[in-house]
């Protein structure tokens, strides 16, 4: 018998027979949401304040540290990124150049200034809370401070 048919729910002809893989990895996902919206559990405040409380370096964007269990989770970044969207609110738990809070990666809408960064894995936090000279190698070019100029115009100052 195909897996695809046993897989398929009984009113649509199938055994409704639950893809244990896929219902796992649905199930691990929902902890990395509480994760990244650092939800009010203990295992959640445990991670940021003793492994990612620098707030300079995301878990997603080096080598995951902790136990097995939580590198196995982090795996699954990739694929919980396909299926949210960050809404940023302490600017912690998206990086700034490549991440969902814009509908398109920056270093994609600015690729001159992005080709200046220091930092190009840095998280929204760090971004907004340094000076120029701490993210960028100076001087810029000019297309690179006209890009700087319209990032901070328009991507910034959204509500």
């Amino acid at each position: 018998m195909a897996w695809e048919i046993a897989y398929k729910p009984k009113n649509w002809g199938g055994l409704g027979i639950i893809d244990i893989e896929k219902h796992n990895e649905a199930l691990l996902m929902k902890h990395l949401n509480n994760f990244y919206n650092h939800s009010d559990l203990p295992w959640v405040k445990l991670i940021w304040s003793k492994l990612y409380n620098n707030n300079q370096t995301l878990p997603h964007a080096r080598c995951p540290v902790g136990s097995f269990w939580l590198k196995d989770v982090l795996k699954l970044f990739s694929s919980f990124k396909s299926l949210t969207r960050c809404i940023p609110s302490r600017g912690n738990s998206d990086l700034f150049w490549s991440g969902t809070w814009s509908p398109l990666p920056l270093k994609e809408k600015y690729p001159q200034l992005f080709s200046f960064s220091k930092k190009p894995k840095c998280p929204i936090r760090f971004f907004l809370d340094n000076e120029v000279e701490v993210i960028f190698s100076l001087p810029l070019s000019t297309q690179a401070v006209e890009q700087l100029d319209e990032l901070m115009e328009f991507e910034l100052n959204r509500p």
